[in-house]
């Protein structure tokens, strides 16, 4: 149901309306160009309405050209998409290949150095040397130890799954002939030698002790060597050489 306040707003502007045709007719009623008037004013309105209509029309043509070329665009943006999604997609799946290699390699790696150290066990047995109740040579024993166990060290440096570090500490007795400065810059000769980085603790005064930490897997004689070959006076001591993986 209408509400009153509608209905009566509705009745007025009818009411109005039918006032304003009854002028009109009254006024122009027995006028005789009053028709050709009506029939030019209402050509002319035609005419206008037909322009309105077709600027409308080339706008809405317009309108819908825009909205292809942004509807093309969006189809490129999202093919660009997909085919960046292809390539994660392609990437994760190289990234998920390569995991699993190296999963498998690290597994055959580890059986192998398992079965060393199995190997290097059973040399350490002083069993094994007997013959005739008799043990061989000690030093004979030591060197086949020494000689396994250096190739299990070289086999794990080889495999770059395992971040090494080499700690060695010296002491310098003789502080007056070796300054922290020059000591620094000798140790900087050392490790440039081995192409690795290093870093240098001060653990001790009495007598003045270092430990030096190289980022790399660096052989105990190698690196004894190279630490005797800057120490002119023969004031430096090596002892506590260590790896870590």
């Amino acid at each position: 149901m209408m509400p009153v306040r509608e209905f009566w707003f509705l009745f007025v502007i009818s009411l109005l309306i039918l006032v304003t045709i009854n002028v009109l007719a009254v006024l122009f009623g027995t006028d005789k160009t009053a028709g050709a008037v009506l029939n030019f004013t209402a050509t002319a309105i035609s005419i206008v309405l037909a322009i309105i209509a077709i600027l409308i029309t080339l706008l809405d043509i317009a309108g819908q050209k825009n909205s292809v070329h942004q509807l093309a665009e969006l189809s490129q943006e999202l093919q660009n998409s997909s085919d960046n999604i292809k390539e994660r997609i392609n990437e994760v799946a190289e990234l998920k290949n390569e995991f699993v290699k190296s999963i498998t390699e690290n597994e055959a790696f580890r059986k192998e150095i398992i079965s060393q150290l199995e190997e290097l066990k059973k040399d350490m047995n002083p069993s094994k040397y007997k013959k005739d109740d008799e043990i061989q040579d000690n030093d004979s024993n030591s060197e086949v130890v020494n000689d396994k166990l250096n190739k299990i060290l070289e086999n794990l440096h080889r495999n770059k799954s395992f971040s090494w570090i080499t700690k060695v500490r010296v002491r310098i007795h003789d502080v007056s002939n070796f300054s922290y400065h020059r000591f620094y810059q000798s140790m900087g000769f050392v490790a440039q030698s081995f192409e690795v980085k290093y870093l240098i603790k001060n653990v001790g005064n009495k007598p003045r002790t270092y430990e030096i930490q190289f980022d790399d897997f660096l052989k105990k004689d190698e690196l004894e060597a190279a630490i005797s070959g800057i120490d002119e006076y023969g004031v430096l001591e090596v002892f506590d050489f260590e790896t870590i993986f």
